[in-house]
């Protein structure tokens, strides 16, 4: 599937927008762009996202270094009118961490400026594994360092304890449910993970979150930013993207 049947397929499902990773987009060609653009216009669909697999703790490599991505994809995301651009904090082995730290805080705050600058909303994810932004203190913590250009997207599988992500922690003292209660009120955009047939990260087969403890927590806050469909499971993914399309809709029902 290129990125163009992509966009009609969200178009057949009648979802309202689309959130594009920039690995897919294979080109920044404005004609490329353009196409995609009009691609989306032809079919009424918002482009609510770009999303960047940056790295800023990434040590043997200069920080400038991924700077500069994530500039070069804010320009394409203001060229394709998408308000919010997602980036990573980044990873790091416990060692590191102070270092990758300040080196996140560096680029974080030099890529929202640029972003502020162009009426972009550079957005922090939560992501978990060697990310060093796997906790709600972790987010407020890093949201506080960089300051007021920055936004937060907060992912609902990606936070430390949350078994789809991180299934080793089950049983550890990480509360997913409680950092996502801390930030939520934050977020721009949510990304709610799906796993039918168990997670393919963590490899739990019966993977349980309770998406509607999660969809009361939007409700309360009065969230109305887009939400993304993120499938990460094991079973078929077209149909999986189908079935999740039709039962979050029933969450959605529950709190308009």
């Amino acid at each position: 599937m290129d990125i163009f049947s992509f966009i009609q397929q969200a178009y057949d499902l009648k979802f309202d927008g689309v959130d594009f990773n920039s690995k897919h987009i294979k080109s920044t060609n404005k004609d490329h762009l353009r196409k995609i653009k009009q691609q989306c216009i032809k079919y009424g669909l918002v482009i609510s996202c770009i999303g960047i697999s940056n790295n800023f703790g990434k040590l043997d490599e200069p920080v400038d270094n991924a700077i500069n991505e994530v500039k070069k994809w804010i320009d394409v995301a203001y060229y394709l009118g998408a308000p919010i651009v997602r980036v990573f904090a980044g990873g790091a082995t416990p060692e590191n961490l102070n270092l990758a730290w300040n080196r996140a805080v560096q680029g974080l705050s030099e890529v929202s400026e640029y972003g502020q600058k162009a009426g972009i909303r550079v957005s922090l994810q939560n992501h978990n594994h060697t990310g060093i932004i796997k906790t709600g203190n972790d987010v407020l913590k890093m949201l506080n360092d960089v300051g007021s250009n920055l936004g937060y997207i907060m992912d609902t599988g990606q936070y430390a304890g949350s078994p789809g992500a991180s299934g080793g922690e089950l049983n550890s003292d990480f509360d997913f449910y409680k950092s996502m209660e801390q930030t939520a009120h934050l977020a721009s955009l949510v990304r709610v993970k799906l796993y039918y047939g168990g997670s393919e990260a963590s490899g739990i087969k019966n993977v349980r979150i309770d998406y509607n403890r999660i969809f009361q927590l939007l409700k309360k806050i009065k969230f109305n930013g887009f939400i993304s469909l993120v499938y990460e499971g094991l079973d078929d993914e077209f149909s999986s993207v189908i079935r999740g399309n039709t039962e979050l809709r029933k969450y959605l029902e529950k709190i308009n």
